[in-house]
């Protein structure tokens, strides 16, 4: 049988010691409340973009390349080479 006491006393101790430490030193205005909206909704909208980045990168590997990218990859060659 495993003697979990030294763990139980030692999780008791912590509680003990940081229990007193737990003082209202602040407070919420509503500047605070928008400010927490506002990075809450920055958040969200960071997510949407970046996982919509990375979904086009996805598809792109497994997209075969239309006309239009074909035309302008070599209308860049056709610069690069004027260009040197």
């Amino acid at each position: 049988m495993i003697n979990f006491s030294l763990f139980t006393a030692s999780y008791r101790d912590l509680i003990v010691l940081i229990g007193p430490l737990n003082k209202d030193l602040a407070y919420l205005d509503p500047g605070s409340g928008s400010f927490i909206l506002q990075i809450l909704l920055a958040t969200l909208l960071a997510s949407l973009l970046f996982m919509k980045n990375f979904w086009r990168k996805i598809i792109g590997i497994f997209k075969k390349p239309s006309a239009s990218d074909q035309a302008e990859d070599q209308e860049v060659e056709k610069q690069d080479e004027e260009g040197k």
